[in-house]
C-alpha cells in the first residue's frame, strides 16, 4: 500500500513513499515521535493542522495591556482622597454648588412646573416623584444645613457638601472649617437654590452613592432627634 503525500503548488516534486509511512506523517506535522499515534486506527485530519511556529508565537505573544485604574488604597496612599482646610475653602464648594444646581434643576425639573400641574387637586404624586428621584440623587455640590440631631453641637451647621460616603458628609462650612457627620443620626434642610426647600432623612441615605440608584429605598423609622 502507498502513502501519497501532497505538498502545496510550488517547485518541490511530489513525495511517494511505501516503507516508512510515519517518517512521511512526522515530517509533515514536524513531530516525528508522534507520528504513530495519528496512524494506529486514528484518522489524521490534515485541516486541522497547527504549524509549530505557529504555537510558539502564540505562546511568546504579550497580553494587552489592562486599564489602568488606581485602587482606592492607593488613592489612599497618594493622597487623592484626603480633603483638608490646606486644599479647600468654601468658595471652591461655591463653584462645586453652581454645578450641582444645575445639575438638581434637570432631574427633578424644578425650573418649570410639570405639565397638567396646575389642574390637579393635590400636588402629593408630583411630590414624591421628586423625592423618589432625590433619593437616589448625587448630593456632592449641595448645599445643606442640619436641623436636627442626636449630637446638639451640629445642629445650624450649614455648609457644602464636598464628599460622601456610605455613612458620613464632609461639608465645608462658610468659615472655611471642614466638618464630617453621621447621615444616620441627622436630619437635613436641602438647598436648591430655588424656592423650594427639601427635608433629608440621613437614615435614609445610608448607602454608598454609585449604589444608591440601584437599590429600592425602603421606609425607616425616624427617631425624633433633639
Amino acid at each position: 500500500m502507498a502513502y501519497r503525500v501532497l505538498e502545496p503548488l510550488d517547485d518541490a516534486p511530489r513525495r511517494t513513499t511505501e516503507d516508512e509511512p510515519e517518517a512521511v506523517v512526522g515530517e509533515w506535522l514536524g513531530k516525528p515521535n508522534d507520528a504513530q499515534k495519528y496512524l494506529n486506527g486514528k484518522t489524521l485530519r490534515l485541516d486541522a493542522y497547527v504549524d509549530p511556529k505557529d504555537k510558539e508565537r502564540r505562546r511568546n505573544r504579550k497580553p494587552l495591556p489592562k486599564r489602568f485604574k488606581l485602587s482606592k488604597t492607593e488613592l489612599k496612599k497618594r493622597g487623592m482622597l484626603d480633603i483638608t482646610e490646606d486644599n479647600l475653602t468654601f468658595h471652591d464648594g461655591l463653584v462645586l454648588n453652581a454645578l450641582w444646581r444645575q445639575y438638581i434643576g434637570q432631574i427633578l425639573n424644578i425650573s418649570a412646573p410639570p405639565s397638567g400641574h396646575q389642574q390637579t387637586s393635590s400636588p402629593i404624586p408630583y411630590l414624591l416623584t421628586q423625592c423618589n428621584v432625590l433619593a437616589v440623587s448625587d448630593f456632592h455640590g449641595a448645599h445643606v444645613k442640619i436641623i436636627q440631631a442626636k449630637n446638639p453641637s451640629v445642629v445650624g451647621m450649614d455648609g457644602i457638601v464636598m464628599q460622601e460616603t456610605e455613612q458620613t458628609f464632609r461639608i465645608v462650612c462658610r468659615d472655611n472649617r471642614i466638618k464630617t457627620v453621621l447621615k444616620s443620626t441627622c436630619i437635613f434642610h436641602l438647598f436648591t437654590g430655588t424656592d423650594r426647600i427639601f427635608i433629608l432623612h440621613g437614615k435614609h441615605l445610608c448607602y454608598r452613592t454609585a449604589l444608591r440608584s440601584k437599590v429600592k429605598i425602603k421606609s425607616k423609622d425616624t427617631v425624633q432627634l433633639q
